[in-house]
């Protein structure tokens, strides 16, 4: 591995010391995308600026997004897509933890 402060990528090489990955960091040191250096697609990753969570992921055809309660003293991940055919809400009744609920659309 080997680590641009500059740049904030970081290069992951094999046994030949040939590249696989090139991983591209925010100021913040959070990983926000993920370039292989074959035929594979790169990954996205976008954070919330104010909780730092991650909010979605994209490679290729395929994101993920997740949206958080914004109203909650904590704020509490409400739902959960994959895609556009796909999605958890999660349900919290007087706790902390998620009720799971999946719900498909076609």
């Amino acid at each position: 591995m080997e680590y641009d402060r500059d740049e904030h990528t970081e290069t992951v090489y094999d046994r030949q010391h040939s590249e696989l990955l090139l991983l591209h960091y925010d100021a913040a040191g959070r990983l926000v995308r993920v370039v292989p250096r074959t035929h594979l697609d790169s990954l996205n990753v976008t954070y919330d600026v104010d909780t730092g969570h991650w909010t979605s992921w994209t490679r290729g055809q395929l994101t993920v997004t997740r949206q958080f309660d914004e109203s909650a003293d904590r704020r509490r991940l409400v739902q959960r897509r994959v895609g556009s055919t796909t999605r958890y809400r999660y349900a919290y009744r007087n706790t902390t933890k998620a009720r799971l609920l999946l719900l498909c659309s076609s």
